[in-house]
């Protein structure tokens, strides 16, 4: 899940709009030419989704923050990505599809940056 903690459709794209924007294009370029082994974490004719717009809470009613938001609290681009337990092992027993997932963040990240100069 990839939430950048803006509340409408309607604003004016920010770039962590457009970060989760492009990380969304991204890792689904990834996930939809990746074959995870069989057997492994992900039981047979089931795929890994990808929801960019997923539904997010808030703030802790305690006041502590995610690292993402305390991002946005210092001014920084900042967005938040989950991974489920099985993702994580999986990518963690398939280093090539480790590097390609590393790499699909990388590029957008690379695209964001130099699309709004940051």
């Amino acid at each position: 899940d990839g939430g950048d903690g803006g509340d409408s459709c309607d604003e004016e794209e920010t770039a962590g709009h457009a970060l989760r924007r492009m990380l969304a294009h991204h890792l689904r370029g990834f996930l939809a030419g990746w074959c995870p082994p069989r057997g492994g974490h992900l039981p047979e004719g089931e795929v890994f989704l990808l929801s960019d717009n997923p539904v997010l809470t808030g703030m802790r009613t305690d006041g502590r923050m995610t690292m993402s938001q305390q991002g946005v609290a210092l001014g920084m681009t900042s967005v938040q990505i989950e991974l489920s337990l099985r993702l994580r092992r999986a990518l963690k027993e398939d280093p090539t599809a480790l590097r390609a997932f590393a790499l699909a963040i990388t590029r957008a990240w690379a695209e964001c940056c130099s699309a709004w100069a940051l």
